[in-house]
């Protein structure tokens, strides 16, 4: 037999809380938890005997339009009730897998936002659905195929169906229900709809830097999204290493390679990239520059999560680099960051695998360096 309100499966919410009424209400409550195949059961058991005759039939089939007149006109009384509420104006944000109504761009969503009168009224509509489709399978069953069970099923699955949902309790009996359909308040809905466009603007991200590589390897990496990952880190690893080698004679060109392969670690969420030969990062690549706009992106870097701690197979750090090349910009912006994030003293004890600090090889390049390499010697000691 159909199922009276089956395309309620998504209109049905858990309940909130503990039930909030008691007595006969709190039964028809309860309801709501009890599957129809259960309810089917003892309909089943005691009609196994029962002789359909053509009296028996009679009476069950005016009983089920009794039973549907009177359900359909408690819905309109519901219809009445929804549209008179003065709360049914709001608007609240629901799980879009709740509301059969939909887009296919909402359900893409994590949340939905809909007016609390249009939700209700179409939970409404697919009750009423649910009904007709009943009383139209117990009405054609019998007809045709000689089976009587659909009717008295339907007699009490149409009633039950209607009394065990939400807007019937909610507008007939009474109950108050604070959160009836489950809305999440503003604030957390915009925290979701935040994350859920982070996840989508990462994707965007991976496409657009594969569309930048060969297209013979971003077709082989459109095969699977652990292929698409390895080809992105690949490109982003190539990107740090020409960043590594750029020469320092031509300024504009070297900035823009540096600007635009930071914008492309931090978006891609991969700012501790480590190159396989040498295991160097961008912030270390980026501490060997002596310019002002590097110095810059190295604090992008950090405020994105990068680590200044993490080391090459050298076991040199970012410091340990700035401090190699006399880079003033690139140690100021990595001893202040360490000391926010308290771990400047670790950073400048950091021993690389020939036990060089980084303050011992400002000193040892310190004449190589000039002026620039006695001020980093002076910055590191006053830091220590």
């Amino acid at each position: 037999s159909a199922r009276p309100g089956a395309s309620l499966r998504r209109g049905t919410m858990p309940r909130d809380g503990a039930d909030p009424v008691g007595g006969i209400f709190g039964a028809f409550t309860s309801l709501e938890e009890i599957p129809t195949g259960v309810l089917i059961l003892p309909l089943a058991y005691a009609a196994r005997n029962i002789e359909w005759d053509t009296g028996l039939v009679d009476v069950l089939q005016r009983s089920l339009a009794t039973v549907t007149i009177l359900v359909i006109a408690l819905s309109s009384y519901v219809r009445t009730r929804i549209t008179r509420n003065p709360r049914r104006r709001e608007e609240m944000w629901i799980d879009p897998q709740t509301y059969t109504k939909a887009t296919r761009e909402q359900n893409y969503m994590p949340l939905c936002k809909v007016v609390r009168e249009d939700f209700e009224l179409n939970e409404l509509w697919d009750t009423q659905r649910g009904i007709f489709l009943g009383v139209f399978v117990a009405m054609f069953v019998p007809r045709y195929f000689g089976i009587y069970q659909p009717l008295l099923f339907q007699i009490v699955l149409i009633p039950v169906s209607f009394v065990r949902h939400r807007l019937f309790r909610m507008y007939v009996l009474g109950v108050n229900y604070g959160n009836p359909w489950n809305a999440v308040p503003d604030e957390e809905a915009k925290e979701k709809l935040a994350e859920h466009a982070e996840a989508v603007s990462n994707k965007t991200i991976k496409e657009r830097v594969l569309q930048e590589i060969d297209p013979q390897r971003a077709a082989t990496a459109q095969q699977g999204l652990s292929e698409a990952d390895q080809e992105l880190h690949d490109s982003l690893e190539e990107k740090v290493v020409k960043v590594a080698k750029a020469s320092r004679k031509d300024i504009e060109p070297l900035v823009e390679l540096c600007s635009k392969t930071t914008s492309n670690v931090i978006d891609a969420k991969m700012v501790d990239l480590q190159v396989k030969a040498g295991g160097y990062t961008l912030l270390m690549a980026l501490a060997q520059f002596r310019l002002a706009q590097t110095a810059k992106l190295m604090k992008l870097l950090l405020e994105a999560g990068a680590k200044c701690d993490v080391a090459d197979e050298d076991g040199w750090t970012a410091l340990h680099w700035a401090a190699f090349n006399g880079s003033v910009q690139a140690t100021e912006v990595l001893i202040e960051h360490c000391r926010k994030a308290d771990s400047l003293k670790a950073t400048l004890a950091a021993p690389a695998r020939d036990h060089a600090t980084p303050l011992e090889v400002a000193r040892a390049e310190a004449a190589g360096n000039g002026k620039d390499g006695q001020q980093v010697v002076a910055l590191l000691e006053k830091a220590g």
